[in-house]
């Protein structure tokens, strides 16, 4: 569960140690945006319920693929542990500005898709990483699906503000 203000970048694992650091399972792995935050940050932490908990994370570091993170006030494996499967959330404001023409993956949800052909394909339900890039799950009115990879072959526009993306299904 997001909002327009936060940003969903993984599920917390396990605990790793015994002072309250946390394996962050990362929604994509080669991303790097939690690396470049200034610290204390702000966050919002999710339950399966979608049951939402403001948290304070004071530090991130590469471990393999994934990050350990370290919460203000979480300084007991014990304590670690009972966040393990929340989701992480952090507020768009505190990342990095993106470049021209980029956008998150996550604002892509919901948008009207047509493909290159001018059919329409349906919206965007959902996105999900498939370990080499992110795929966009269309589904039309009456719920087939398309998978989408998001590559440039196959995302020719994006426009955030129409609501609309147009995709080459290369069919």
């Amino acid at each position: 569960m997001t909002d327009a203000h936060t940003l969903s970048l993984g599920v917390l694992g396990k605990p790793h140690g015994l002072r309250g650091d946390l394996a962050l399972r990362l929604y994509n792995p080669q991303g790097r945006l939690l690396e470049r935050v200034a610290f204390p940050v702000q966050v919002v932490l999710t339950d399966e319920d979608s049951r939402r908990a403001p948290a304070t994370l004071r530090g991130a570091r590469r471990a393999g693929n994934d990050l350990l993170v370290r919460f203000v006030g979480v300084e007991t494996r014990e304590q670690a542990a009972l966040l393990t499967h929340r989701h992480l959330h952090v507020p768009r404001a505190s990342l990095p500005p993106l470049a021209s023409g980029e956008c998150y993956v996550e604002d892509l949800l919901g948008l009207r898709v047509t493909d290159v052909e001018g059919r329409d394909r349906g919206v965007v339900a959902e996105a999900f990483f498939n370990g080499a890039h992110d795929i966009l799950t269309v589904k039309d009115a009456g719920g087939a699906e398309i998978l989408v990879p998001v590559v440039p072959d196959f995302i020719r526009q994006v426009d955030l503000g129409a609501g609309y993306l147009l995709v080459d299904t290369h069919e």
